[in-house]
């Protein structure tokens, strides 16, 4: 491995391609609680503050049928502290909103939500003294669909979180790939992105060199025809460097790719990876 991200880069926002733009916007700001920081006729710009977006919406008039396997399968926002995550977690209770999931592990506690449109969002924060979820805590109804939905929460307590925490950051974004070896390829070989190990063949995650919280997940679907790009899900996903010269230097490794796009003036580069997800670098 020749090449490796600077230390200090991070996966800044990720995109998407969504059909109902206002119902994809009430559920991100209403239930999950993200600030919208901008709006046009198309495109909702969304953030844990009123200044850094992470997450956008892009509205297509006539999305056509997914049929490949690429696309963004979870994506996770990590909150500062489990009590804010607990906020959050009533909050959605309050409301009736329909949990697919309320885990624990002995580092990390999450739940999983699905949006409007099917994608699959995971909240989480590190464990730092009460859980959320114990046997005695919560109670648990399985409805026709199968989910899981919140009956009673520890001390009953009523609490409403008008905002997600600003600092929660978008920390991991889970993809279905074609062939989990040849994203490796790029992801490790070209980007320098560092392996966990794991003794699974079909998932692999890789992280951002010094911080491991930042994480692509890959996670094969094999013999499924060519993706149709033009479909919902993940637009772009973007990375932030830390200079102009960091953007420069990952160029450099490209640039006998004719199918990437480098704009010298602001250091933007477009790449895609092997599924032809598109991935930006830049310094804002």
């Amino acid at each position: 491995m020749k090449y490796q991200l600077p230390a200090g880069s991070k996966i800044k926002l990720l995109a998407l391609r969504v059909k109902d733009l206002d119902s994809m916007i009430d559920f991100y700001t209403q239930i999950v609680g993200m600030t919208s920081v901008k709006r046009t006729e198309n495109i909702s710009y969304l953030g844990t503050s009123e200044h850094e977006v992470s997450l956008t919406l892009r509205k297509i008039e006539t999305p056509l049928e997914e049929t490949g396997a690429a696309n963004v399968k979870r994506f996770a926002f990590k909150f500062p502290t489990n009590k804010s995550l607990k906020q959050l977690l009533l909050h959605v209770k309050n409301l009736g909103v329909k949990l697919t999931n309320v885990k624990y592990n002995h580092n990390f506690e999450w739940i999983e939500l699905l949006d409007p449109e099917g994608n699959q969002i995971v909240l989480y924060a590190e464990i730092n003294g009460e859980t959320l979820v114990d046997d005695h805590s919560i109670q648990w109804r399985h409805d026709e669909d199968g989910v899981i939905t919140i009956n009673r929460f520890l001390r009953e307590e009523e609490t409403r979180l008008k905002h997600i925490p600003e600092a929660a950051k978008l920390t991991w974004i889970e993809l279905t790939v074609r062939d989990v070896a040849k994203s490796l390829a790029f992801y490790h070989d070209l980007l320098g992105m560092e392996i966990l190990p794991t003794d699974r063949t079909d998932t692999k995650t890789l992280v951002l060199p010094n911080d491991h919280s930042q994480q692509v997940v890959l996670t094969e679907q094999s013999g499924l025809v060519t993706h149709n790009y033009e479909g919902l899900g993940v637009d772009y996903i973007s990375f932030k460097m830390i200079r102009s010269k960091d953007v420069d230097d990952l160029y450099h490794q490209f640039a006998d790719n004719d199918e990437i796009h480098y704009d010298e003036i602001d250091h933007l580069l477009f790449i895609n990876d092997p599924d032809q997800i598109n991935l930006t670098f830049s310094v804002w």
